[in-house]
């Protein structure tokens, strides 16, 4: 708990001090003066005062911060009445709040570009078994081959060849892919895209046209004390080499065999630091959704063959961009879809959720803590954008309507549509904890 708790101050300490001096910089840059800069709010447990009079201050409450900027003309005859925030033009103003979320982009630009350069770790662009109809499959395509390169252009990662791939796939050309089957002879494959019509526009091409991630080995992720499993044997860490008559079963299969024999004997068997055993177990019946399920009280996870992937600096900057802007883009259209109803308000994360997150990452060492912080910090910029008052996004639409009309909005419509910002954030917040307290509660 205390390392989780660690783990979640010092992520939201270094997000929110990047958030605000993206507004600092640019607030600085026009001529602005800053009166404070504030990591946590309430009590302030230390500060110091700089040579521009800018309190820098470090408060009890480490869940935000905010920087305080001279707002109207001060009392003092030695400031520069220009020197306030508001007698900047409506572009100036936009450039200051629109610069905190913008930072956020850059820190997680920055953060991908590290993790590029000193080496991640990825999938191997290791093929499952195509499904009849796709491409793939009518390329020739096999369970187990290793995309070596496409095009000449060499494949280092299931990354690379899903981006390649979803990039050629609908270019009318010959597409030319090496790979090693199973059993490490290679071959070459043409692809005639000629021959196929694909929608350019459509998400995950690579994927739905046959071109699928191996599914890797299930291990048991968790074992629910005094339950089923736990009292045949099974134990976290466990490989899962076979369940009834399935080999190597994903969890999808094992989870499914599992629902569906409830009463009755079930063999897996398992492989625990080189040696094999096999337990014999009988699922209890569970409610899910008001369906009657089998249950053994343990959580599956999948671990796929990974390697070690060094880019360039360039190279580094560029995957750090397309993650950046992929992930934004997919934040904003999650969104969206939880705005239609096509997506459930149960996928709403507070602080306990990002807490055990940032604990659970930081535990599998520091490049996945890096990568959850890129993460998170993406998260934060597409939703200081949204058009909601109260946040940047939402004095960003005040700006824009005025640029637009030619004078600012009223004040009047400026604390009616606060008000209402004001009342949005607390419906997320407390959908937000909700969801916190029932997974802690129920899950």
């Amino acid at each position: 708990m205390f390392f989780t708790l660690i783990s979640f101050f010092v992520a939201i300490g270094i997000l929110v001090t990047f958030h605000e001096l993206g507004h600092y910089c640019a607030a600085r840059l026009c001529g602005v003066r800053i009166l404070r800069f504030s990591i946590g709010f309430g009590k302030v447990l230390a500060k110091y005062t700089d040579n521009h009079q800018t309190e820098w201050v470090l408060s009890l409450i480490p869940l935000g911060g905010y920087i305080k900027m001279q707002e109207g003309s001060s009392d003092s005859k030695e400031d520069d009445p220009c020197s306030s925030f508001t007698s900047q033009s409506v572009y100036r103003r936009f450039f200051i709040v629109s610069a905190g979320p913008i930072s956020n982009f850059i820190f997680a630009v920055m953060l991908c570009t590290i993790l590029n350069l000193s080496g991640i770790q990825e999938p191997a662009a290791i093929l499952a078994d195509p499904p009849i109809s796709t491409i793939a499959y009518k390329s020739g395509f096999q369970k187990g081959d290793v995309i070596q390169s496409i095009n000449e252009k060499s494949i280092f990662s299931w990354k690379d060849a899903d981006q390649e791939l979803s990039k050629l796939l609908f270019s009318k050309k010959i597409i030319k892919v090496s790979v090693k089957d199973c059993y490490g002879f290679s071959r070459n494959i043409n692809i005639d895209t000629d021959l196929y019509n694909i929608n350019p526009s459509e998400n995950n091409i690579a994927q739905k046209n046959g071109f699928l991630l191996s599914a890797g080995k299930s291990f048991i992720h968790s074992v629910k004390p005094n339950d089923i499993a736990d009292i045949a044997g099974l134990r976290k860490g466990d490989l899962i080499t076979s369940i009834s008559s399935v080999h190597y079963p994903d969890p999808a299969s094992f989870t499914k065999i599992i629902q569906d024999n409830i009463g009755l004997p079930i063999e897996i068997g398992i492989d625990r630091r080189g040696e094999t055993i096999h337990v014999v177990l009988i699922p209890i019946n569970q409610i899910i959704n008001q369906v009657e399920v089998g249950h053994i009280g343990v959580e599956i996870e999948t671990r796929f063959p990974m390697i070690t992937t060094r880019y360039s600096f360039l190279q580094s900057i560029n995957h750090a961009l397309t993650y950046t802007s992929n992930t934004a883009f997919s934040y904003l259209k999650m969104i969206g879809k939880m705005v239609t109803g096509k997506v459930s308000v149960n996928n709403i994360g507070g602080p306990l959720t990002i807490a055990s997150h940032a604990g659970q990452t930081a535990r599998f060492g520091l490049s996945n803590y890096i990568s959850y912080l890129a993460f998170i910090s993406i998260s934060l910029g597409v939703l200081n954008l949204l058009p909601i008052p109260m946040l940047d996004g939402g004095y960003l639409f005040y700006y824009l309507i005025e640029i637009l009309r030619g004078y600012p909005v009223s004040d009047k419509f400026m604390m009616i549509t606060q008000r209402l910002g004001l009342f949005i954030l607390i419906i997320i917040t407390s959908l937000a904890l909700f969801n916190d307290f029932s997974r802690i509660l129920f899950y």
